[in-house]
């Protein structure tokens, strides 16, 4: 199954969390509710493909695409420290070649 990233400020992530290398999301919002946008998380599988769509609402643009290395897994501790995520690893990074949202 194909799926969508959209992200805003992938600059900004650290090693090990760029685009390309992983999806994450936080598993519940402030108040404690899942999101049924973040609990999608847990359908991705291996082998599905994944599109990059970076920057700001009217400036985003399509970046590449990635396969999915694994599916979802619950974990304690992000970019921003500890906190509950599902994370998917991914694989086989490929680039368009308009990268400017992603540098």
């Amino acid at each position: 199954m194909p799926w969508l990233e959209m992200s805003r400020t992938p600059a900004a992530r650290p090693s090990g969390w760029r685009v390309g290398e992983c999806l994450w999301s936080p598993r519940k919002k402030e108040d404690d509710h899942k999101w049924g946008f973040w609990e999608t998380m847990r359908q991705v599988l291996p082998d599905d493909v994944v599109f990059h769509l970076c920057g700001d609402s009217s400036k985003a643009a399509f970046v590449g695409y990635s396969v999915a290395a694994s599916g979802a897994a619950l974990i304690e501790s992000g970019p921003n420290g500890p906190e509950e995520l599902y994370r998917v690893e991914l694989k086989d990074y490929t680039p368009r070649a308009c990268q400017k949202f992603c540098v």
